[in-house]
């Protein structure tokens, strides 16, 4: 199980995440949405921190498959996959992401869970990494300025 630190917890973030942040990953299994670091200041502190690492969550509605059971396997899996993974791995630079969310797709328990690991496997690759990598706390202040000017006009 993730730190404290590193779940998301409160809905008001869960809703922020899926509803402000960028769609990273899709696939038939699951959607990735990445929340910026820009749309939330007060983590920017956390940044200094060599273990620093996003909040992660997972949402599996009841249309992915009606057991919970079903539904808590496939989160479980898929979690310990990033903790051990993504989060022990130091060539990922998550600096400029605030959060992740996962959100599971019916297709993700019909299949194999190899399946779902390797897809999500093929969506931290260097290649795909990359643009979460790009987001950086400078682009903090360039937002910042776009506001100062549009709200001087």
């Amino acid at each position: 199980m993730f730190p404290k630190r590193f779940r998301l917890q409160a809905s008001w973030f869960f809703n922020k995440t899926l509803k402000e942040g960028m769609r990273y990953y899709a696939c038939p299994f699951f959607v990735i949405m990445a929340l910026p670091h820009w749309h939330e200041t007060g983590r920017l502190k956390a940044l200094d921190d060599p273990q620093y690492r996003p909040r992660i969550g997972f949402v599996t509605s009841k249309k992915v498959h009606k057991r919970a059971v079903k539904r808590n396997r496939l989160k479980r899996i898929v979690r310990e996959w990033m903790r051990q993974c993504l989060w022990q791995d130091d060539r990922y630079d998550w600096k400029g992401v605030a959060s992740l969310a996962v959100v599971f797709r019916p297709d993700a328990v019909k299949v194999a869970e190899a399946d779902v690991l390797e897809r999500m496997r093929h969506a931290f690759t260097p290649k795909h990494f990359k643009r979460l990598a790009e987001w950086s706390p400078t682009k903090l202040e360039q937002v910042e300025q776009v506001k100062g000017a549009s709200d001087a006009s």
